[in-house]
């Protein structure tokens, strides 16, 4: 068969919606050469066979793509389901993971919240007795016959920060004996 005649044969075949009566003709037409009477009936029955054959040939040679196409497209679709199938039990241990990190980031936050707490709770009492040790070394001049020298009462910037100091001085000096502490106690409220 000719390459013109099969490129015709796959355009006929090709037509949608596909005509099987009309196709019959133009088989007819090309194997008579176009004519209007049919001299040698045998001949045209014999071309007919051919072209039967030809077309059976043709079938089952798109039969036989159709079958590996169709086993590709199995086996694709087969490891497409096997990656799909991968990916999916990946993301199931990522999600595992992640509620794993969680899980760790939570214990982790409860015990840094507990650790906070408890440093909080050292770092109060260290801060009192600092404080404390503050106010006595600031009575402890007011004490002295010294002019005041701590910059906390130079510093003219520290105002409130000296007045604030002089209000805890003057209450805590307030509580002790009179007769002991009477010049601290007007040193400290002048």
């Amino acid at each position: 068969m000719s390459g013109q005649y099969f490129a015709t044969y796959i355009e006929d075949l090709e037509q949608d919606p596909f005509d099987a009566i009309d196709f019959v003709e133009r088989v007819a037409w090309r194997l008579t050469g176009g004519a209007e009477t049919i001299t040698d009936p045998v001949s045209l029955k014999n071309k007919f066979e051919e072209e039967i054959g030809i077309l059976q040939m043709l079938s089952d040679q798109f039969q036989s793509k159709i079958a590996r196409l169709e086993h590709e497209l199995n086996k694709e679709k087969r490891e497409y389901v096997n990656q799909l199938q991968r990916l999916h039990e990946r993301n199931a241990e990522a999600i595992d993971k992640i509620k794993q990190l969680d899980a760790t980031m939570q214990s982790v936050s409860t015990k840094v919240v507990h650790l906070g707490d408890q440093l909080e709770s050292v770092h109060q009492p260290r801060q009192r007795a600092h404080d404390a040790l503050q106010l006595i070394q600031h009575f402890d001049e007011f004490l002295s016959d010294q002019p005041l020298n701590s910059m906390i009462f130079t510093d003219p910037d520290k105002l409130l920060e000296s007045a604030d100091l002089v209000q805890k001085l003057y209450s805590i000096s307030q509580e002790l004996s009179k007769e002991k502490f009477a010049t601290v106690q007007a040193r400290i409220a002048h």
